[in-house]
C-alpha cells in the first residue's frame, strides 16, 4: 500500500460510516498510503459533526444524498415517503452521481473506498470511476447467502438489499462487517471481516462505573429520555447526541447531554455499566470491544437498524427494545464473549484485503 492514493466516500447518516473511515485512514496512513479527499453525502436533516472534519483532516467535499425521511415525532423514518421523495428528485441524483464520479476521477486514485454511500454505485451506470472500488459496511452481510434474517417485513428486507446492491455496482470487492466469524464461504467479489476498532479503544481500560451510557440519533429519542428521567432521578446517565441545549426541556445533575465527540464517547463507555443506543453497527462493537453489553433501540421504520438488533441479540451482544424504555436496563446481559478476537482483528483483516487487491 505505500505511496498508494486513496479517495474515500461516506454515507453520512449516523456515526458508524465515520467511526469506520476514521479508522479505516490510520490504518492506510500507518501503510504508507495517502487518503488524499473523501466525499460525504449530506442532507438537510443532519448536521456532520466537527470532529469527523478534524479526525479525517483532509480535502472534504459534500454532495446531497438520498437520505430518509424523518416521521413528526422526529424518532422514526418513512419509508415510502422517503421512496417517492427521491424517485421525484431522480433526475437530480443522476446529475450529482455523474458529477461524484467526475469529481473522484480528476484526483486519479489508486483506489476508492465506498462507505456504504448509494450515489457511488448509481454513478457507475453513467459514468465510470476509473479506479478499483471496495465497499465497506454491515449492511453488506443481507447480500451472503446464509445469513439468517428475522421473519417478516419482507418489503423492507428487499429494499435493505436493492440499496445494497446499487451501492456495490461495479465494484471490484465487498467486504462486509460481521459481529462474529462468519464460517460459510460466499461469493468470490466478497469478503467477510470483524468490524473496524479504533485504535483509540486500546488506550482505555474497561471499567466498571456507576453510569449509563447512551447514544441517540433523532431528537424524539431524547425527549422520551427526559421523560423517564424525571421520574427516576437517582440513576445516572451520560448522552450523547447532535442536538442542541436549548432543544432540552428537562435538567438534572444525574442527566447530561453532550455534544457528539468520538474520543469522550470512547472514553465514558469504557467506564459505562453498559450502553443504550439505537442499534448502529459500530456503536455495539465499540461496546463489545470494552466487554459491555447493549440495549439497542432500532430506529422505528429504520429496517438495517432492526436487523442490527436482532443480528446482535441472537450472538449474546445485549437486548432488542422498541423504545428507549430504561427500565429494561437491568435486563441487559453481563459476562464476556468467547470471539473477543474476531472482534479484534478486523483491522488487519481490512488490510489484508486491499494488500491483496492491490498487489
Amino acid at each position: 500500500m505505500k505511496d498508494k492514493k486513496v479517495v474515500f466516500v461516506i454515507q453520512g447518516e449516523g456515526r458508524g460510516h465515520f467511526s469506520q473511515a476514521i479508522t479505516a485512514k490510520e490504518i492506510l496512513e500507518q501503510a504508507g498510503a495517502k487518503v488524499s479527499a473523501c466525499f460525504i453525502g449530506v442532507s438537510k436533516q443532519r448536521k456532520i459533526p466537527d470532529y469527523v472534519f478534524e479526525r479525517l483532516n483532509i480535502h472534504t467535499q459534500k454532495f446531497e444524498s438520498p437520505n430518509f425521511l424523518k416521521d413528526r415525532n422526529n424518532q422514526g423514518i418513512r419509508v415510502g415517503k422517503s421512496v417517492v421523495h427521491h424517485l421525484l428528485r431522480l433526475p437530480k441524483h443522476v446529475a450529482t452521481a455523474s458529477q461524484l464520479a467526475n469529481g473522484i476521477n480528476k484526483l486519479e486514485p489508486d483506489l476508492v473506498l465506498n462507505f456504504y454511500e448509494p450515489l457511488v454505485g448509481f454513478s457507475q451506470l453513467f459514468k465510470r470511476i476509473n479506479a478499483p472500488i471496495i465497499c465497506v459496511g454491515h449492511q453488506y452481510m443481507s447480500l451472503i447467502k446464509g445469513f439468517d434474517f428475522p421473519k417478516g417485513r419482507r418489503l423492507e428486507r428487499l429494499a435493505l438489499k436493492t440499496l445494497s446492491q446499487i451501492s456495490r455496482i461495479r465494484a471490484k470487492r465487498i467486504l462486509a462487517l460481521s459481529f462474529y466469524e462468519w464460517n460459510n464461504s460466499p461469493k468470490p467479489e466478497f469478503g467477510v471481516i470483524g468490524p473496524l476498532i479504533r485504535p483509540l479503544l486500546n488506550e482505555y481500560t474497561p471499567e466498571p462505573s456507576d453510569f449509563y451510557l447512551i447514544y441517540v440519533l433523532n431528537k424524539g429519542y431524547a425527549d422520551e429520555i427526559q421523560r423517564w428521567h424525571s421520574k427516576n432521578q437517582h440513576i445516572k446517565l451520560e448522552c450523547f447526541w447532535d442536538g442542541e441545549d436549548n432543544d432540552l426541556f428537562y435538567h438534572h445533575e444525574n442527566l447530561r447531554f453532550n455534544k457528539l465527540n468520538d474520543v469522550e464517547f470512547i472514553a465514558k463507555l469504557s467506564k459505562a455499566k453498559g450502553l443504550i443506543s439505537t442499534a448502529g453497527f459500530e456503536s455495539i462493537c465499540e461496546a463489545l470491544f470494552f466487554s459491555k453489553k447493549a440495549m439497542m433501540v432500532p430506529v422505528k421504520g429504520h429496517y438495517e437498524q432492526f436487523l442490527n438488533a436482532y443480528d446482535a441479540q441472537k450472538d449474546n451482544a445485549g437486548i432488542q427494545s422498541a423504545e428507549f424504555d430504561l427500565d429494561k436496563r437491568a435486563e441487559i446481559p453481563v459476562g464476556n464473549r468467547t470471539d473477543s478476537e474476531w472482534l479484534k482483528n478486523g483491522n488487519q483483516q481490512f488490510m489484508n484485503e486491499l494488500n491483496l487487491l492491490l498487489a
